[in-house]
């Protein structure tokens, strides 16, 4: 994800205690890469909102965000559900503007992801 000049990326691996995440961060336009920070869930995928507010979009009462770039992590309380207890992943085009997409369900935010709002997709079964 870009923001001005600066790109971030996470990566992921695996330790014998299990997975580890991180973030990655080039202000050179991705020539050179540097640490930024750790991923708290491994597990879950990070969405980049802006270039220091960042969540993990999982269901009501575990999503986590940090608004320090990563340097601390809190819980967040989107109204984000959805019936498959699968986590979305999630991208955002601006700080307000996101989508979450899961099993071909999408869902939009205009709020940079406090509300979430499923769109109708063809072939998809929708939530009664």
């Amino acid at each position: 994800m870009r923001f001005g000049t600066a790109y971030f990326v996470t990566a992921y691996g695996t330790t014998p205690d299990g997975g580890r995440g991180y973030v990655f961060r080039s202000s050179d336009g991705g020539a050179t890469w540097g640490y930024a920070a750790g991923i708290p869930d491994a597990a879950l995928s990070v969405a980049f909102v802006t270039a220091s507010r960042w969540l993990q979009v999982i269901v009501p009462g575990q999503s986590l965000e940090t608004t320090g770039a990563g340097k601390t992590w809190h819980l967040d309380a989107p109204d984000y559900s959805q019936a498959a207890p699968i986590t979305p992943e999630v991208v955002f085009g601006d700080a307000s503007i996101g989508y979450a997409t899961v099993r071909g369900s999408i869902q939009r935010t205009e709020d940079g992801g406090a509300r979430w709002i499923m769109i109708h997709t063809p072939g998809v079964s929708q939530p009664g």
